[in-house]
């Protein structure tokens, strides 16, 4: 079964999937304390290609404003281990 799969990085309140970005926002969210984390999406290839990208696609419409819910999810206090 083939797998089509999106994936993103979340740093510091930004998207991005350059590898460049990410070390410099890496880098500045260190010294501010920022948040970020890999955001992935997957979905099965059944028929098409195509008809995987819009469903991912449509999926990800439907999360609105993603980057505010991780930022809300950042800022939630650690849990003790």
């Amino acid at each position: 079964l083939k797998r089509l799969v999106w994936t993103t990085y979340w740093v510091d309140g930004q998207f991005t999937t350059s590898g460049l970005a990410i070390r410099l926002l890496e880098f500045q969210s260190g010294i501010r304390r920022g948040h970020s984390a890999v955001v992935a999406f997957s979905t099965p290839i059944t028929t098409s290609t195509q008809d995987a990208r819009q469903r991912l696609a449509s999926l990800i419409a439907s999360f609105g404003n993603l980057s505010a819910g991780l930022g809300r999810v950042g800022s939630a206090p650690a849990l003790n281990r």
